[in-house]
């Protein structure tokens, strides 16, 4: 397999598990979130995405 075939096909495997890993959090983690957090410890949870998340 020649360099920029082996390239794509990395490409193409990093998009499925990306794909994969965002569908883990909208499909499982964040719907969990909403009915095992308090509203409190949901806005803790976020206020401290954000500060390890700033915009730039």
């Amino acid at each position: 397999m020649g360099e920029p075939a082996r390239g794509r096909e990395l490409v193409a495997f990093m998009v499925r598990e990306l794909h994969h890993h965002i569908s883990r959090e909208e499909d499982g983690l964040f719907p969990a979130s909403l009915t095992a957090l308090s509203g409190d410890e949901w806005n803790r949870s976020m206020a401290a995405w954000r500060e390890a998340h700033p915009v730039e």
